[in-house]
């Protein structure tokens, strides 16, 4: 019987996106610094958004909550890109990944994962467009699940507003959970990979919890937690795979992949 195949349901390998399959800068911040460059990003909504953000700091400055301030102000509050063009988005999304630096590290542990038939899921913060785009790089013909932040949208614009819930801090493990129930998965044998404390949820939701290139304060949590600390610190560019789908079975889409990785 193989690994995944007992009744306690199947193994998942977990990815955070920003800073732990992507080295930093994270590719929302890409998005925003090309979109505000090139005039696609309104002063006005700018304006609204740091209004916006005087009453969530007054809160927080009063409270005692655990989650940071940058989650609640950055990662749930989208008010900034409310009239951006979902074409800007997609033309820059298709210039920016033909050719995108990932950890070679991390791109030979989703490997490592895939051959050992355990499911690829990516649970990110990061806008869906962008998580939809790292998945096409990752996938090599094979389902890999995804959750990100979704945005609606009006007439092929963004309104600025979440469509559901942002993924981040308790968020992402509501998400593993929601999955885990849906595709039968054995939280308890799975792995996750995150960089952030916020991840902390996330990491804590399964039987393998690794922290990639943790900062003091997560490399303390993980200590206490029993987690694996690992660092990751060679890039390699992983180029577009440019060949139509219909001309290419799952089998050959893969085997481009790898052959432009070179894995070690």
């Amino acid at each position: 019987m193989s690994e995944t195949g007992n009744r306690r349901g199947r193994i998942a390998a977990v990815f955070d996106i920003d800073g732990t399959l992507l080295p930093p800068p994270s590719l929302e911040l890409r998005l925003v610094a090309h979109l505000a460059l090139h005039g696609e990003i309104r002063v006005g909504a700018v304006l609204n958004w740091l209004r916006s953000l005087v009453p969530q700091v007054l809160r927080t400055s009063r409270g005692n909550a655990e989650l940071s301030v940058r989650p609640r102000m950055l990662d749930a509050n989208k008010t900034y890109l409310k009239g951006v063009r979902v074409g800007a988005v997609d033309e820059w999304i298709v210039r920016e990944f033909a050719e995108v630096e990932f950890f070679s590290r991390a791109l030979e542990i989703v490997d490592w994962h895939r051959r050992r038939g355990h499911a690829i899921v990516l649970i990110s913060g990061t806008l869906a467009p962008l998580a939809r785009a790292v998945r096409r790089l990752l996938a090599g013909g094979e389902e890999i699940l995804i959750c990100a932040t979704d945005l609606e949208s009006e007439e092929d614009a963004w309104t600025g507003r979440v469509n559901g819930n942002a993924i981040c801090g308790p968020a992402k493990e509501e998400a593993l959970r929601r999955l885990a129930a849906e595709h039968h998965f054995d939280l308890s044998r799975s792995y996750a990979y995150a960089d952030s404390l916020k991840d902390r949820w996330l990491l804590g939701a399964v039987g393998h919890g690794i922290a990639v290139n943790a900062g003091p304060r997560l490399a303390q949590h993980a200590r206490r937690r029993g987690w694996r600390l690992v660092n990751w610190n060679d890039r390699v560019c992983v180029p577009a795979i440019r060949n139509n789908e219909q001309n290419l079975n799952a089998e050959n889409s893969g085997r481009v992949l790898a052959q432009k990785v070179s894995w070690k």
